[in-house]
């Protein structure tokens, strides 16, 4: 066995601060100079995804050295705050500085003063230069949880949080792991696209515009594709549909596609808290899911138009009984295709939420619908994504009214992902179209891989370009004479670039 032996440096983990109180590992007096604990934090602090958490235990912890970094990123960027007043002088626009107004919007700070014509006179905004690194954390974060964030980094700097709040520290030690390869070369499909001017053996299979053929000569090499003299023609269907709902034993997953039905509304409090719903105004205060229905994403390509529609939403008690609800579209305006699951009016669900604990999501990508708004048979991928989900109750301030709101919240990862412990969610997929072969074709005989001797060695084919042609204008006709002035003595010019006057 091989002994590997590393040095590293522990300042990162240490505390160096003499102004601080910290809990350290020794439960020492004085902190300096010791390696203090790592915090655990909870909601709201865990809803700011952008912070570097480290999974502990199945809990969620800031490490010391972060905490340090994020506490000093605050701190410079709320004493690095330049407010600005814009005034007319003379006909001219002018940003002047001027102290932080009442009620200043946060949203109005830049990096750099924005352009006079932006604005109106009279308007206030504010500079900073730590807004970018400012910006990787806690964009859109509210006010609010930032605020206790900081009142968290305070008590933890005073050593004056539960002991229950503190993580064990530890140390990542990176090891590098050598490996050798042997490099097989450039891979091949028994399919191939057919080339012109390639040669070809007998047997040799190609796929050619919409079908398959096989080699029918000996040698060929065509500068024109020849299917009566030299190939025959394979009759395999270039576009087929394959059901995968019912195939229980054997179910196909890929990466979840459902953010693509997220909707762009986002709903805020009037204390600037992010709500876990979107509220729609209309004959009243309407709570929603953030999914949208309807088609959305509408391109044309070729003169066929495609969209991606969000097909239904059911909701589950766990043993596989669903109850569909169905999208409301508001005066015909397919901007507002929501699924409207509580109404505030009477604050009560409109389902029975007793027992519900899953929601199913069944989507629809990349489908083709026809000149009458209908979709075409067999079309597109189909998707089927089930989520844990749960129904709770909170009082916001919307609208100048305190009130209390009912929503579905609804789990980051698919249940498929939780059981397989993967960090991205999951959707199974029920039926797709195959509309190349080339790429995905269903006969097994062509889904082999093999490594053609003549690119044994091989992992990208180099191209020669034409040989460029430099013109060096007049400079040429004096080159011989320059030489002259860069040697000292005949033996330096039998030397000079190889004896280039042939002495």
């Amino acid at each position: 066995m091989e002994v590997v032996t590393k040095k590293i440096t522990l300042n990162d983990f240490k505390n160096y601060d003499p102004n601080v109180k910290l809990k350290c590992i020794n439960d020492c007096e004085y902190c300096w100079n010791e390696m203090p604990m790592d915090l655990i934090v909870t909601e709201p602090i865990t809803s700011v995804t952008k912070l570097p958490f480290v999974e502990v235990d199945d809990k969620k912890v800031l490490r010391y050295y972060n905490i340090k970094k994020l506490s000093y990123l605050i701190h410079l960027y709320e004493n690095s705050m330049i407010f600005y007043h814009l005034i007319k002088i003379k006909n001219n626009k002018k940003w002047v500085k001027c102290e932080e107004p009442s009620g200043f919007d946060y949203n109005l700070v830049f990096i750099k003063l924005p352009e006079v014509s932006e604005y109106d006179c009279g308007a206030y905004i504010a500079t900073n230069k730590y807004k970018e690194e400012y910006d990787k954390y806690f964009k859109d974060v509210p006010e609010k949880t930032i605020d206790l964030l900081k009142n968290l980094f305070e008590n933890y700097f005073k050593n004056n949080i539960s002991p229950t709040s503190y993580s064990n520290p530890f140390i990542n030690v990176p090891l590098f792991i050598s490996t050798s390869l042997n490099d097989c070369g450039d891979m091949l499909n028994e399919l191939q696209r057919w080339e012109k001017n390639k040669i070809y053996y007998k047997s040799d299979i190609v796929f050619h515009i919409d079908s398959y053929y096989v080699c029918d000569g000996a040698i060929v090499k065509e500068k024109k594709f020849n299917e009566t003299e030299s190939w025959i023609r394979l009759d395999f269907p270039t576009s087929i549909n394959k059901d995968l709902s019912n195939e229980v034993d054997s179910e196909y997953y890929t990466e979840s596609k459902l953010d693509i039905f997220l909707s762009q509304r986002k709903t805020y409090s009037d204390d600037g808290e992010l709500m876990e719903f979107v509220v729609i105004k209309y004959n009243g205060i309407n709570v929603c899911l953030r999914y949208k229905g309807g088609y959305i994403n509408r391109r044309t390509i070729n003169n066929i138009t495609y969209i991606d529609k969000l097909q239904s939403v059911e909701f589950g008690n766990g043993e596989n009984v669903w109850t569909e609800i169905k999208y409301e579209n508001i005066s015909n305006n397919s901007d507002l295709n929501y699924y409207y699951v509580i109404y505030t009016d009477t604050l009560g669900f409109k389902i029975d939420i007793s027992k519900i604990t899953e929601i199913k999501f069944t989507y629809l990508i990349g489908v083709q619908i026809d000149s009458n708004e209908q979709i075409v048979k067999d079309s597109g991928v189909k998707y089927e994504e089930i989520r844990k989900c749960s129904f709770d109750k909170n009082d916001y301030i919307f609208d100048g009214i305190n009130n209390t709101y009912g929503f579905c919240k609804i789990e980051p990862l698919s249940v498929y992902s939780k059981q397989n412990n993967l960090k991205k969610p999951y959707a199974r997929l029920l039926s797709l179209k195959l509309d190349d072969n080339y790429d995905k074709f269903s006969n097994t005989v062509f889904n082999t891989s093999f490594s053609d001797d003549r690119l044994l060695g091989t992992t990208y084919v180099d191209v020669d370009l034409p040989r460029i042609s430099v013109d060096r204008g007049t400079y040429t006709a004096m080159e011989r004479h320059y030489i002259l002035g860069e040697v000292n003595s005949f033996d330096d010019l039998e030397k000079y670039r190889n004896n280039i006057f042939k002495l």
